[in-house]
């Protein structure tokens, strides 16, 4: 049920040490499943590289 709640929500991923990753607003009346889904999506890991030494 919509109730037209005025206002907005402030949606943010963490990692595990509470770094923010992906930051997002929505309508205070969105399900937080519906913005969750686009922000799991649109973050992108880089792999870590392994370096070795050139001495």
């Amino acid at each position: 049920m919509d109730r037209g709640k005025p206002g907005s929500k402030m949606h943010v991923l963490s990692d595990a040490n509470g770094l923010p990753l992906v930051v997002a607003v929505s309508a205070a009346n969105t399900h937080d499943s519906l913005a969750l889904k686009p922000m799991v999506a649109g973050h992108q890991t880089i792999p870590n590289e392994v370096v070795k030494p050139g001495w």
